[in-house]
């Protein structure tokens, strides 16, 4: 019974928190389009890999010569590479945005910071004195 009701509340989780960070995205307007760009491109060749793949087996065995293989072999290679760098691009831009963004918000909740709320659930870094 206990476990129908964790279900429950895991499946009321919201998105809604989220909302808060595009004060601090705003700013990386770029960013975030290059990004969304990369992820549609990626999306789009990870979808377009098993239909070249399904056109290599239908079409590219029937003819006796090999210019129709080597076509079909040509253009796999090519979604592979778009979806390489696509995939590599994305990475990136995600990657660049969270390191400018996660130190905004390190500043904000540093122990020396006025805005910082003393009954944040983030942990504040503790000072350590050498030992002797």
């Amino acid at each position: 019974m206990a476990d129908i009701e964790q279900h429950k509340a895991v499946k009321q989780r919201s998105l809604k928190p989220l909302l808060g960070l595009f004060p601090y995205l705003r700013r990386y307007r770029g960013l975030m389009a290059a990004a969304l760009f990369a992820l549609v491109l990626s999306s789009a060749t990870t979808l377009a890999l098993p239909l070249a793949v399904r056109r290599i087996i239908d079409h590219g065995f029937q003819t006796p010569d090999g210019g129709m293989i080597n076509s079909y072999f040509a253009m796999l290679l090519a979604i592979a590479v778009v979806l390489a760098l696509a995939s590599a691009m994305r990475y990136y831009y995600v990657m660049t945005i969270g390191e400018r963004v996660v130190p905004i918000f390190a500043a904000m909740c540093s122990p020396i910071s006025p805005r910082c709320h003393s009954n944040s659930s983030m942990p504040t870094a503790q000072a350590s004195s050498p030992r002797d």
